[in-house]
């Protein structure tokens, strides 16, 4: 088993993209109507509290599990920060191309930073890490 600093720090950043996606999913799950409003999100019914619940807290929550079983183990480390570095990359493209023609920039901008973050160290960590192998 390989215990270098640099195999830690790659599990380090996957844990921390896990535990990000708990946060989301565990505060859209649990708290559907505060987290909506502070999206900007109105419930006209009352199944829509089920949506958000499933769709925007089940989803993250789910990637989270994913990822923290990948921590748990070197040998699933790699695939969990690609998948990680992939799914962050795909919601920040989107978002950014979202808040450009939806013209909400600004208030999309508090998202965006800690999204490019992530996706930066998740796939940097991922590419040192390929890399390492192969070498």
């Amino acid at each position: 088993m390989d215990r270098t600093f640099g195999a830690w720090a790659a599990r380090v950043v996957l844990l921390a993209a896990g535990l990000l996606y708990v946060l989301i999913g565990s505060k859209f799950a649990l708290q559907p109507d505060q987290s909506a409003s502070e999206s900007g999100y109105r419930f006209a019914a009352a199944i829509a509290r089920t949506n958000i619940r499933a769709g925007v807290g089940g989803f993250p929550l789910g990637l989270a599990a994913a990822l923290l079983f990948c921590v748990a183990s070197p040998t699933r480390t790699l695939w969990g920060l690609r998948l990680a570095a992939g799914v962050t990359g795909i919601v920040l493209a989107i978002r950014l191309a979202s808040a450009v023609s939806d013209g909400v920039a600004p208030q999309a901008a508090r998202l965006l930073a800690p999204e490019g973050v992530v996706t930066l160290l998740t796939a940097s960590a991922a590419w040192w890490l390929a890399r390492r192998r192969v070498a």
